[in-house]
């Protein structure tokens, strides 16, 4: 039975998959083909985007939106002339350059926008290129209105009944991850480019619209029976956490210190809805206190769509999930799916409140999302039921490993961005992870995560930031534990054989890796525990934890012998002991 899902989530891997990894085959297959594509690097920047606002129309009969797309920027240096944006297959009616003007309206400071201007504009493939009226220094700022219609292929979907499925609710929902969220609407569609948004979402009435943020207001309009929803988010975001979702649901709402806490379900299926989403506050009130750090947004919503792409999405202030992970009553008997609210709950401080600077760095948004279920789980389910679920995996991982690649965690090489939502960066992110956890203790490792997330709040970082964080935090470089797991490539694969000497009492360990090595692939140095116990299967004698720094020719070759002293007559048995037989290591 072999994984031919390309949406696969750790939540949804059955057990019978763990013997496709072949974890213990003695002899086994790789059928790894090597990673292409180009070098990419952090996208750069004439300009700073310090707000968007949408101003859209929602036509699900016709499958198209329309309306402006406002953005509020400035130059990064003097003489900007052109502005280019990322579009896809957009019709542009007009592009426009408007003047903000502060007035108080009823005693309240209000920006009103007049136009200043009309500015050409050319169509490039998936860009936009707008010729400005003059140069622009770096200390003037620019607001420019996009009138557009489109129909999108990507990134916007517009679910419908149809003569196969004529019960399909009528739906309305967006994905922007990786780069789609330009299909929708006109942006710097990159994940260093952060902002504050807002959006005005005109729907049929009768309808819900939810995006990020707070809720503004919600205006009928009797002349064409429609509802406007305005939310605003205050917090700035990238392009591809940019929501919106449309549908007929029920709100159960919840209020967590003053936090709201919404679930939008079917009407038809309000229990699932509470079992699904029942734990979501005691997660936040598990994460805020594990991270060091408070839940940044003024919601946190999550809304369930029908033909979702994947098993959920991370949107800022608004997870969007799939209908797929509702249960009946008899089904929640043997599972649930508090892993995948745990991992898009964690989003919003691993992804959304601290970005990773390109998608290179995916591994700082997904793998601490990945990690935090196993977290969620250890204080659910305890330890045991934790390390069995990590222990999945690594399964995960080592099958993709084996079977279609293999890469370093953080890469650059590759053909499309979504090439790099994969098993490195997701399970095998969670396990070093937890590796990093056992070097630095729960304490070093969980004042690194607040630090990070605290010093990098709202902005973006990479690797490199990380690894400052924890020697801020710690005093602790841990260079060689990044060069060998985040830029390295593989793993450790070892031989080991022990010799005890019954008459001096001495155990020798032999232990040698020999998985093959080349300019990615190390000599792996790390801690392990050796628990050394008698032929007596209850007790142990002594556990010693050591740190295997190998000389890479020695341990390319011959290995490295390691003499473990553990004198049996000095107490480590019970008194008259002497066993017959060697320890077992």
């Amino acid at each position: 039975m072999s994984i031919n899902d390309p949406l696969i989530h750790p939540a949804l891997i059955d057990p019978r998959l763990w013997g496709d990894a072949g974890l213990y085959e003695t002899s086994i297959n790789i059928e790894r083909s090597p990673v292409t594509g180009d070098e990419h690097h952090t996208a750069e920047k004439k300009f700073e985007i310090s707000h968007l606002k949408l101003d859209l129309s929602f036509d699900g009969d016709n499958e198209k939106i329309s309306g402006t797309a406002t953005t509020c920027l400035q130059p990064i240096n003097d003489g900007l002339a052109t502005i280019e944006l990322d579009i896809a297959e957009m019709n542009i009616m007009a592009v426009r350059l408007l003047r903000v003007e502060k007035k108080n309206t009823g005693g309240l400071p209000q920006n009103l926008l007049s136009v200043i201007g009309r500015l050409e504009f050319e169509l490039h493939p998936e860009k936009l290129v707008i010729a400005l009226d003059r140069p622009y220094s770096r200390l003037e700022q620019l607001t420019i209105e996009i009138a557009y219609t489109c129909s999108p292929r990507k990134g916007l979907f517009f679910i419908k009944p149809d003569d196969a499925y004529p019960q399909k609710p009528r739906q309305i929902w967006s994905q922007g991850e990786n780069e789609d969220a330009h299909w929708w609407f006109p942006c710097h569609d990159v994940t260093n480019q952060k902002m504050t948004t807002e959006l005005m979402a005109r729907v049929r009435t009768g309808y819900f619209a939810l995006s990020n943020g707070e809720l503004i207001s919600a205006i009928e309009n009797p002349s064409d029976n429609t509802t406007t929803y305005h939310w605003k988010q205050d917090q700035p975001h990238p392009a591809y956490l940019v929501t919106v979702a449309i549908g007929e649901y029920e709100k159960i709402g919840e209020s967590l210190d003053g936090l709201s806490v919404d679930f939008y379900v079917y009407k038809d299926r309000v229990e699932e809805g509470r079992r699904l989403f029942g734990n979501t506050s005691k997660m936040i009130k598990f994460f805020e206190e594990k991270f060091g750090c408070a839940y940044p947004y003024a919601k946190y919503a999550q809304v369930l769509v029908d033909d979702f792409l994947f098993s959920a999405m991370e949107n800022t202030s608004a997870t969007t999930m799939t209908d797929r992970c509702l249960l009946d009553t008899r089904a929640v008997l043997d599972l649930d799916y508090d892993d995948i609210v745990a991992h898009e709950l964690a989003h919003q401080w691993w992804g959304d409140l601290v970005t990773c600077k390109d998608w290179t760095q995916i591994w700082l948004n997904e793998s601490f999302a990945t990690y935090s279920e196993y977290l969620w789980r250890e204080q659910t389910k305890g330890r045991d039921e934790a390390r069995f679920s990590l222990f999945q995996d690594f399964l995960t991982y080592l099958r993709e490993d084996w079977k279609s690649h293999r890469r370093p965690i953080v890469s650059n090489k590759y053909r499309f961005s979504e090439e790099l939502m994969d098993r490195h960066a997701y399970e095998k992110g969670a396990c070093v992870l937890d590796m990093l956890r056992w070097i630095l203790g729960d304490d070093g490792f969980f004042r690194s995560l607040s630090h990070y997330l605290n010093k990098f709040r709202f902005g973006v970082a990479e690797t490199g930031d990380f690894k400052v964080a924890i020697e801020e935090a710690t005093g602790q470089n841990l260079y060689w534990f990044f060069d060998q797991w985040l830029h390295g490539e593989g793993y450790p694969e070892f031989d080991v054989s022990y010799d005890w000497n019954r008459d001096h009492k001495t155990l020798k360990l032999l232990v040698r890796q020999v998985q093959e090595l080349d300019e990615k692939v190390p000599v792996f140095r790390f801690p392990v525990d050796i628990e050394i116990i008698t032929d007596d299967p209850g007790e142990v004698i002594e556990t010693e934890r050591r740190t295997f720094v190998s000389d890479q020719h020695r341990q390319a070759g011959t290995g490295i012998l390691f003499p473990l002293r553990f004198e049996t007559a000095a107490g480590h048995l019970r008194q008259g002991e002497s066993p017959d037989q060697a320890p077992q290591v």
